[in-house]
């Protein structure tokens, strides 16, 4: 945390690279933002590649799991860390059929081209974020979404919530 106890960071998902509608114009300003703002990284929730399934397949620009994930750095703003979940979609459909570790590949790639990019893995991740006064610190979870629609609008986050031990404090 900083020394007031605040933590600043981005969060960003759903970039789509490879897809034909991908707006790398709004992912720059986007991390232009966090910049200006001060922000010390940026938690990607997934899809950052658009993948490849029978109904996307005219509408993507770049074909593979290597040309899509080399695409994405070649376009990805630089100056902020990323920290990044994968899901079962989009990227993961290569996990599905090619069984590669999708999370990891890509991770190399980008830091090949010189990007400050951390794969967190599958699904979602728990980083620990510590109060720099007190050493205290309390779990914050990385999630990628799906799974649909819930029966209410904060559903989904309220199961999420109850998930995090009551001891938990900063």
């Amino acid at each position: 945390s900083n020394k007031d106890i605040t933590f600043l960071f981005g969060a960003a998902g759903d970039l789509h690279a490879a897809s034909k509608y991908c707006r790398w114009d709004v992912r720059e300003a986007l991390y232009e933002r966090f910049i200006n703002e001060g922000a010390t990284c940026n938690f990607d929730t997934g899809n950052w590649i658009d993948g490849e399934a029978s109904f996307n397949r005219y509408d993507i620009e770049v074909h593979g799991v290597d040309r899509q994930c080399r695409h994405l750095a070649a376009n990805h703003p630089r100056g902020l860390p990323t920290y990044a979940v994968w899901g079962d979609d989009h990227e993961g459909w290569y996990v599905q059929r090619e069984g590669i570790n999708v999370g990891k590949y890509n991770e190399r790639i980008m830091q090949e081209e010189g990007h400050d990019w951390t794969d967190l893995g599958y699904m979602e991740a728990h980083v620990m974020l510590k109060n720099a006064n007190s050493g205290k610190s309390v779990p914050m979870s990385v999630v990628h979404p799906g799974g649909g629609s819930a029966y209410a609008t904060s559903y989904t986050a309220q199961k999420i919530i109850e998930c995090v031990p009551l001891d938990s404090e900063i």
